[in-house]
């Protein structure tokens, strides 16, 4: 065999690239879980996984406020649960464990997303910014800390369109058409807004032709059973079963918990017509005055805790965050104060500032795709509408959820990670579009260092705070 040559400096220098951003991406989170407690979280999901252990079964649907969610990652982490439980693991232990879980497929998600915008083409700087925004993406790196079914289902929906686009370049050969059609079965079962795998995957093969990429005319055939009529029919039954005992095809349990009768709303309702940053700007944390606004919430929240749950441990100032909080239940008026120091303040501020310029590349991103498939009508950039297709569905899923509740709580930017590869992958594009302006790359390039520089102070000021400490309990 022959020795293959060493690759040349230049080649070698953007694969350095891409491993430091990979490996601070993964220090980031690492540390975030090492010192955030267990029951940090939006929402309590170890009643499930608790009751799995103990019953053998998986909970009725509306035993628990969380049992209605599809079951995979309960299932998966009771079976953590028991390995750590034989090995005689303390119950600190025990909620640590699930909650690294969240942490593990939050990693792997960034794996796969690396692996997605290596099968896109893209210039080696537009890879390396958009692979630097999702490393450096604040509620990703908070939601890899915190315990929810949420960065299982984010990592099913990436692994599923990475391999979307690994059987198409293979001309869909059965087997791989098979083992997309599990991975989708499995992901509908994480969350129901996972559910965005099924349009990506229509939109997907319709662009197909056979004869094009040795797609013969059977085997488009059977990646429309196995992929996708299978997937439907089981999701079919499920909610066929759940009509059957609960009434509803997507339980949800408001009969146990309604945020809509607890949580505080805009005075003047809520708008999904505006957009204005400013007001996060101003205030970056959730106040009366900055609840009217979807999108705007949307994206204050992507790049700073604006429903706080990390800087309470910033700024221990006990009296002033459950008087915050009590508001955040409706129990009570908004007490008009935060207890946070102005550099606080001032890094949230200045983050969702900045987030603007990852926002102004997507939609580049987008603007860019679609006039040069209007323009060329090409099946390769037809087929690249996936991406879209994945953002606006997921997008889409947040206004209906927010239609049926509409409090703050249903914005959760957690609910838009589920377009992570969409998102990285517009951000590209949009950065390809810069590349031929030098003054205006410049100006980017340099806010998103700074925006990365601030993301990473600011995990870093949480770690401290807790004096880098692993945390077993609040």
């Amino acid at each position: 065999m022959r020795r293959r040559a060493p690759a040349a400096p230049a080649a070698r220098r953007p694969l350095r690239a891409f491993l430091a951003l990979g490996v601070l991406g993964i220090a980031l989170r690492l540390l975030l879980f090492w010192v955030n407690p267990p029951q940090n979280s939006f929402d309590n999901h170890f009643e499930p996984i608790l009751w799995i252990m103990q019953y053998g079964s998986i909970p009725p649907k509306n035993a628990l406020w969380q049992s209605y969610q599809p079951p995979v990652f309960y299932v998966l982490s009771a079976g953590v649960g028991v390995v750590v439980s034989y090995l005689g693991a303390t119950m600190a232990v025990f909620l640590k464990s699930l909650q690294f879980v969240s942490c593990l497929f939050g990693i792997l998600t960034l794996v796969v997303t690396y692996k997605i915008l290596e099968r896109v083409s893209l210039s080696n700087s537009a890879r390396l910014v958009a692979f630097g925004c999702v490393c450096f993406l604040t509620r990703h790196i908070y939601q890899g800390a915190m315990h929810s079914n949420d960065t299982l289902s984010n990592f099913g929906v990436a692994l599923c369109v990475w391999l979307m686009l690994e059987a198409r370049e293979r001309g869909f050969p059965p087997l791989r058409s098979a083992l997309l059609g599990l991975a989708i079965v499995i992901t509908l079962f994480t969350k129901y807004n996972a559910f965005v795998v099924l349009p990506v995957l229509a939109m997907l093969l319709v662009t197909v032709r056979p004869g094009g990429s040795g797609v013969t005319p059977r085997r488009l055939a059977a990646v429309w059973g196995l992929a996708f009529v299978i997937p439907v029919l089981v999701l079919a039954a499920y909610c066929v079963s759940n009509l059957r005992h609960y009434g509803h095809a997507l339980p949800w349990n408001t009969a146990i918990f309604d945020p809509t009768k607890t949580q505080p709303r805009a005075p003047g309702g809520l708008s999904f017509f505006t957009f204005k940053p400013w007001e996060f700007i101003a205030m970056p944390i959730l106040t009366p005055q900055n609840l009217d606004s979807f999108w705007t919430m949307l994206h204050g929240g992507m790049w700073f805790d604006t429903e706080p749950k990390f800087l309470p441990i910033l700024d221990p100032d006990v009296s002033r965050w459950v008087a915050y909080y009590s508001w955040i239940r409706g129990e009570q008026p908004f007490p008009g104060v935060i207890g946070w120091t102005p550099l606080t303040h001032f890094s949230g501020s200045a983050m969702i500032a900045l987030g603007l310029i990852p926002l102004a590349l997507m939609l580049a991103g987008l603007a860019r795709w679609a006039i040069k498939t209007a323009r060329t009508r090409s099946a390769a950039d037809i087929g690249l509408a996936i991406f879209p297709v994945l953002l606006l569905t997921n997008a889409a899923g947040i206004v209906y959820l927010t239609m049926r509740s509409p409090v703050f709580s249903s914005i959760k930017p957690t609910y838009l990670l589920n377009c992570l590869p969409a998102w990285a992958v517009l951000i590209g594009w949009g950065w390809e579009a810069l590349e031929p302006h030098a003054r205006s790359r410049r100006v980017a390039a340099i806010a998103l260092v700074a925006l990365f520089a601030l993301v990473t102070l600011h995990v870093l000021m949480i770690v401290a705070a807790r004096g880098f400490r692993m945390a077993w309990q609040v």
